[in-house]
């Protein structure tokens, strides 16, 4: 029986984000072990910092059920909380970029299922978010619209990237508004990248050491096989350039990414960075797909 493409979530404690060598692992969450139906993807992890709590927002697929948007919540690094599930929708949900925005916390998942970029906003305690509007929507005939987008702000000028597909490549879309929220227009320079190498984001923009990064998943020969880093040297109303900066960001030769993976968020949380990054696995789930075609997960 064919085995299942699986990920699963670490997280690291570190003085440098980019040096591998330097991460301390504080937790690593994996779904494959429940005893119901197994949560065969655990992945697209994001880091969101709230006053002296940490949240982790991530994609969990069970293994016969589109993906909904889980959370989990720390003050010192070694207590959690339980996981909530904060998001479902019609479609598939992945990739849950969180953001701070005014006073609130918003989130733009990914929703290509609906050919569309949504905006939703979080509750109180941030266990619930609500669907706010539609920034962007297409409808494609061919591969997917709209997947793993987030926006970057510059000196007034809010900068949207998200991922389509022509059936055959990754095509990394540019948009620009003045307006965080909406009125977005493809940037002159868009689209910035069309291959499978570069071409679809493995996490939002982050700048380090006064550098702009753009984290980019490998698909060139499979779905998420490591995370490149590329350093984007201008973007403007008019101009866009970026350039290579790190290739293969995830140690392969370690067992957990031995297969790769194509996720990477870092945030800085009491004194430290704290790095959120996901690794693909393989398993068969005989016996879960049995228990499937017995109905015995609905």
């Amino acid at each position: 029986m064919d085995s299942v493409e699986c990920f699963k979530i670490k997280l690291y404690k570190t003085a440098k984000p980019l040096d591998t060598s330097k991460w301390k692992a504080i937790k690593e969450i994996s779904g494959i072990q429940s005893s119901g139906e197994p949560s065969s993807i655990l992945a697209d992890p994001f880091l969101l910092v709230k006053g002296d709590t940490l949240f982790l927002f991530y994609e969990d697929k069970k293994l016969f059920h589109n993906g909904v948007i889980a959370m989990i919540s720390t003050e010192d690094l070694v207590n959690w909380s339980d996981p909530v599930i904060v998001l479902k929708e019609s479609c598939h949900l992945s990739y849950p970029w969180v953001f701070e925005k005014e006073g609130s916390i918003y989130m733009i998942p990914e929703t290509c299922g609906l050919n569309s970029v949504r905006l939703y906003r979080a509750n109180s305690d941030l266990t619930e978010f609500e669907f706010v509007k539609t920034i962007l929507k297409e409808d494609r005939k061919e591969g997917f619209s709209f997947s793993d987008s987030s926006i970057y702000e510059k000196d007034g000028l809010y900068c949207l990237m998200t991922t389509v597909n022509d059936g055959k490549n990754n095509i990394l879309k540019l948009y620009v508004s003045t307006e965080w929220d909406g009125n977005y227009i493809e940037h002159p320079a868009s689209p910035v990248c069309s291959n499978n190498k570069y071409g679809r984001n493995a996490g939002c923009l982050f700048e380090l050491d006064g550098k702009l990064i753009r984290p980019a998943q490998d698909c060139e020969n499979g779905y998420g096989n490591n995370v490149h880093l590329l350093a984007i040297n201008k973007i403007t109303l008019n101009e866009y350039n970026e350039v290579p900066m790190k290739e293969n960001l995830l140690p392969t030769e370690q067992e957990f990414y031995k297969f790769g993976g194509h996720q990477f968020n870092c945030v800085k949380f009491k004194a430290h960075y704290i790095v959120a990054t996901d690794a693909k696995e393989y398993h068969s789930f005989l016996i879960k797909r049995i228990m499937h075609k017995m109905g015995m997960f609905r």
